[in-house]
């Protein structure tokens, strides 16, 4: 058990590393892992992962505003949190490492407006951790830099900016609920009809460091765990603005036709 703590610490550590010093983040390095397969499916088929004992769900909110709710939240500085949820996996995990990534308006509106994630007056990113993650150790969450270099998932639309978020444990002390909130700025040049994708994507290092969703151990039940996520497990969202409303207004004109009658008096023979 002491062995198995201080290779726990040990990665943790690693992490943390990770988490000051901007080059290991510049390559957005999520668990320092000589053996991360580099795949979503953790090397796994497709029968093996559906075999996992655990099959949790990471999901993201899916949040629709007025176009005069965004434009009043955009004019006085507002925020929009967008929460990333876990459900079906309360005391399987200790470590958690996931990037989310932004996406250019997929929509109608202003094809040049994007989303950007909040930073508070330290210049971190408003990004803070939920009751999901409440008894794991949350690191800051940092900028995914190379977030435009990753292969777009929806045809037609790019990856526009991103965050990377991590937590871990020395136990299996993470829980369901809100893993993260996020806290939106949106653009001040919004039209109506945009819907900006927020999705959480896989990104590895082959050999080096993956993103992840396992347990202390990181034996077969937490790989296989971690493989149902990324491959099946993920439920994206969105922030999507309305179109203004437009009321039309028909007009009905009546035409009346006055009719006069002329009664003639008698004639007389």
């Amino acid at each position: 058990m002491k062995k198995i703590r201080k290779i726990i610490a040990l990665i943790l550590s690693m992490t943390l590393i990770c988490g000051i010093f901007p080059y290991c983040y510049g390559e957005n390095i999520s668990l320092i892992n000589a053996n991360a397969s580099g795949t979503a499916d953790n090397g796994f088929t497709y029968s093996e992962i559906s075999n996992s004992k655990y099959k949790p769900t990471l999901s993201v909110d899916k949040i629709t505003l007025s176009l005069e709710e965004a434009k009043t939240i955009s004019k006085y500085g507002g925020t929009v949190p967008v929460n990333i949820n876990v459900s079906g996996a309360d005391g399987a995990y200790s470590s958690i490492g996931i990037h989310v990534d932004l996406y250019s308006n997929i929509g109608d509106g202003n094809k040049n407006a994007t989303l950007q994630i909040n930073t508070n007056h330290h210049g971190v990113l408003d990004i803070t951790g939920g009751e999901a993650t409440q008894f794991l150790s949350v690191l800051p969450a940092v900028e995914n830099d190379i977030a435009s270099t990753y292969e777009s998932e929806i045809s037609g639309a790019s990856i526009t900016g991103g965050a990377f978020m991590t937590a871990g444990s020395y136990g299996n002390n993470g829980g369901d609920g809100i893993a993260y909130t996020i806290n939106f700025l949106l653009p001040d040049n919004l039209q109506g009809g945009e819907t900006f994708p927020i999705h959480i994507g896989y990104h590895s290092v082959p050999e080096v460091a993956e993103d992840l969703f396992t347990n202390a151990l990181n034996d077969e039940i937490g790989q296989l765990m971690q493989a149902w996520v990324f491959t099946r497990g993920i439920e994206n969202g969105y922030i999507h603005i309305e179109k203004p409303v437009t009321t039309t207004t028909t007009t009905t004109t009546t035409t009346t036709t006055a009719t006069t009658t002329t009664t003639m008096p008698p004639i007389s023979l």
